[in-house]
């Protein structure tokens, strides 16, 4: 085994190391953009509950002072219709 050969076999297992290296590289990226994904898609379902919950509580809330305050009209001015 020559010199030549040997430089060119070192050269073939640095450029295999490399790859697996980059290899193991993307699959932890990989990995990590997944989970990333999956917490984003956590939160958005999180921020829609909270929303959701928040337009219904406005709603109930606007209903309640709708509500009362045709109460307090009606006892206010109900002697003047009859019925």
């Amino acid at each position: 085994m020559g010199l030549k050969s040997y430089f060119e076999e070192a050269w073939q297992v640095s450029k295999c190391m490399k790859m697996k290296r980059r290899n193991r590289r993307k699959a932890s990226q990989l990995i990590e953009e997944g989970l990333l994904v999956v917490l984003a898609l956590v939160m958005l379902g999180a921020v829609f509950t909270v929303s959701r919950n928040i337009i219904l509580n406005v709603n109930s809330f606007f209903g309640n002072v709708w509500t009362g305050l045709g109460d307090l009209a009606k006892s206010l001015f109900g002697w003047l219709v009859p019925g």
